[in-house]
């Protein structure tokens, strides 16, 4: 049986994404840069498979979380927000199911993450974290937890941690 490489519609994978490497380095540059930018061409020419692409690679830098949504069947300005609500509550939702682990086990004592706050800082990405602990947590604990963290990033980051002690 003969397997066809191309795929036809949607998007898959990297592997799967055949040139227009200037096109996606000009679309993550745009954003990096915080520039807004048009894709404009005829239909069927690869514009959503091109910003899959796109997204694909800058999802992994946790720091940016992109939103895809189409427009096309909305007929008016309430279906476009409902539209676009329900896209931005998908991706938030992905954001914190990858943050928010419910329980970790650091040295055999459970931590609780509450609350996370990712924001840029010069050079690094902060991470503000709430946890609740049952167990006293010496510097080696906190040290191992968030040496976990970083392991599980690409970049620079600051991590800081409010510790509150639950009974």
């Amino acid at each position: 049986m003969k397997f066809n490489p191309f795929l036809i519609t949607g998007y898959k994978s990297s592997e799967y994404f055949c040139d227009r490497e200037i096109e996606s380095e000009k679309l993550k540059d745009a954003i990096d840069n915080q520039r807004n930018i048009t894709l404009i061409s005829s239909r069927r020419m690869g514009k959503t498979g091109l910003i899959m692409h796109v997204f694909d690679q800058v999802s992994s830098d946790s720091s940016k979380v992109p939103i895809y949504f189409d427009i096309m069947g909305t007929t008016g300005f309430d279906e476009f927000v409902k539209v676009f609500c329900n896209a931005v509550l998908q991706a938030m939702s992905k954001t914190e199911q990858a943050w928010k682990k419910e329980r970790y086990l650091v040295n055999g004592k459970y931590l609780i993450v509450k609350k996370t706050e990712r924001y840029r800082q010069a050079d690094r990405d902060v991470i503000e974290m709430e946890i609740y602990a049952r167990d006293n947590l010496s510097r080696e604990d906190l040290d191992a937890f968030k040496a976990e963290i970083r392991n599980n990033s690409s970049r620079k980051l600051v991590i800081r941690a409010k510790v509150t002690y639950i009974l």
